[in-house]
């Protein structure tokens, strides 16, 4: 008996072949069937031997899903520190808002703001005292006063929030009051007389006029009245004090409003 898939020639009576394993077909008649022209064929396992792989060897999931490229998007470039690198099919998204980071909270440091402050105010009365002996009009000296004391409690403090607003404005009310007492006293002794005036008064010198600035103002008042003439120390010091607080309000408010807007901002 002849195998029907591998053509190898059996036993009678054999039921599955001996080379390929299949089971044995009796044979047919062949009144009844017209035997067909048999045509040997190959073991099965050669066949599947020399047909061409259909299949290639998969490589792991997780090197397939590292070269594929990944879907990046602007969120993912803008939140991520490292390059990004994109498709050449990505499309941004229009409706796409990036987010606004919030600014940083600054802290402030009132003892150094104070000490910015003063600093700043003290430049700003030495140029006030020149501008005054140079001749010219010491009132200017007043918006760089208020923009002084803002400035250095800005930089030294680091912000400008309460505190500063409140160290700025006493700064500012003893400085100018201290300017136009030391340019008063300065011009009394720059004037004609006035040396000779303060030791007719009982004051010995400089140094003696500024620190008892009011006693020598209201008895050199009390003289000059007595004398008829209209001229009065105290009331000229009184007016150049008034504009100069004027003057120092208006170059504080210039310079602090902005800064305090911007205080919680860092830079």
């Amino acid at each position: 008996m002849f195998c029907n898939y591998c053509g190898k020639q059996n036993d009678d009576g054999v039921r599955f072949c001996t080379s390929c394993g299949k089971e044995l077909q009796p044979d047919i008649p062949s009144s009844t069937v017209q035997q067909q022209p048999y045509t040997q064929q190959q073991p099965a396992q050669k066949q599947y031997a020399q047909q061409p792989a259909q299949y290639t060897t998969q490589q792991p999931v997780q090197q397939q899903y590292a070269q594929q490229p990944a879907p990046y998007t602007a969120q993912y470039q803008e939140n991520s520190g490292a390059p990004v690198q994109i498709p050449g099919n990505f499309v941004p998204d229009p409706n796409y808002v990036p987010p606004v980071a919030a600014p940083v909270p600054v802290r402030s440091n009132p003892l150094l703001g104070i000490i910015g402050a003063v600093l700043f105010g003290l430049i700003a009365c030495v140029v006030w005292v020149l501008i005054g002996m140079l001749g010219y009009i010491a009132y200017i000296g007043g918006l760089l006063m208020g923009f002084c004391t803002v400035t250095g409690y800005r930089i030294f403090g680091k912000k400008f929030d309460v505190y500063g607003i409140i160290c700025c404005i006493i700064v500012i009310l003893l400085a100018v009051f201290s300017c136009n007492v030391i340019i008063e006293t300065i011009s009394l002794f720059m004037g004609e007389g006035g040396a000779e005036a303060a030791q007719l008064l009982g004051f010995d010198g400089f140094f003696d006029v500024l620190f008892n600035f009011f006693s020598f103002a209201s008895r050199a008042d009390m003289l000059l009245g007595l004398a008829g003439m209209d001229q009065s120390i105290m009331g000229e010091f009184i007016l150049n004090t008034v504009i100069g607080y004027v003057l120092s309000g208006v170059g504080f408010l210039i310079c602090a409003i902005p800064q305090f807007r911007a205080r919680n901002v860092a830079g």
